[in-house]
């Protein structure tokens, strides 16, 4: 590994949680949810570093058992992109590129991890890159009026996430619906300007951290792609039943 790496991913963690404690650290196949998506980030190749930051001695603790290089950080931070913000600046100042990879997702397509860096090495003008998959089948609608599952307006560039129907069908014409998915590329600067903003009035009221970005006026690109996976993001028990019963079915 790099001594001064250039694109580094970051693992936010946290120990609290809305319905599951310490969801993070729950056994999917024998390993805990967070090394299943520390291996994945691994497994894309493109990392000089990957770094777990948590907020929590048993998460680290946990994550170090792995092998996994850790950054224990403040308990008060809003979302999972301050956090890595705080990482990064503490433990790889002179990162060009930073990826905040979720935690609490399991099955995270590694090739999609390549795909969200790519903008930012030959792009100029985007501060934030994210990627978005298109609702096309009937269980995809299905999701369309599911608060858990974010959607994004989508033009290459984002125009708005929400837990809401966007853009409302207000009659029978043909919409094009795209569900967000939640992995976010930085620069390095433009991570650090996010996090000394502070949170925001949209992204307080939806619970989304990427619309800060949005209302400090970023230049967001989603990327459509077509890799699939298991999108299962480990929030309930009901979460922690999908996963296990997933991974032994792969396994079997």
């Amino acid at each position: 590994m790099s001594h001064n790496p250039k694109t580094i991913a970051i693992i936010p963690a946290r120990i609290g949680s809305d319905e599951v404690y310490a969801k993070v650290l729950v056994d999917i196949g024998g390993k805990p949810v967070i090394q299943h998506a520390y291996e994945r980030a691994k497994e894309s190749g493109v990392f000089d570093e990957i770094l777990i930051a948590a907020d929590h001695e048993r998460i680290t603790e946990s994550a170090e058992g792995f092998g996994a290089k850790t950054y224990l950080t403040k308990m008060q931070h809003i979302c999972g992109t301050d956090r890595c913000a705080e990482a990064a600046r503490e433990v790889f100042p002179g990162a060009k590129i930073v990826v905040n990879v979720q935690a609490d997702e399991p099955f995270i397509n590694p090739r999609m991890l390549p795909v969200v860096i790519e903008p930012l090495i030959n792009e100029d003008s985007w501060q934030m890159v994210t990627l978005c998959c298109r609702c096309v089948d009937e269980k995809a609608k299905e999701f369309i009026f599911n608060p858990k599952v974010v959607k994004s307006e989508k033009t290459s560039r984002a125009l708005y996430f929400s837990r809401s129907v966007i853009p409302f069908p207000r009659s029978d014409r043909e919409i094009r619906y795209f569900q967000h998915i939640g992995v976010y590329a930085y620069r390095m600067e433009d991570l650090q300007r996010y996090a000394e903003y502070g949170p925001s009035e949209l992204e307080l009221a939806e619970e989304l951290e990427q619309l800060r970005a949005l209302e400090m006026e970023m230049r967001v690109k989603a990327v459509e792609t077509d890799l699939d996976y298991p999108r299962i993001s480990i929030d309930t028990q009901e979460d922690i039943e999908k996963a296990r019963a997933l991974f032994n079915s792969e396994t079997t």
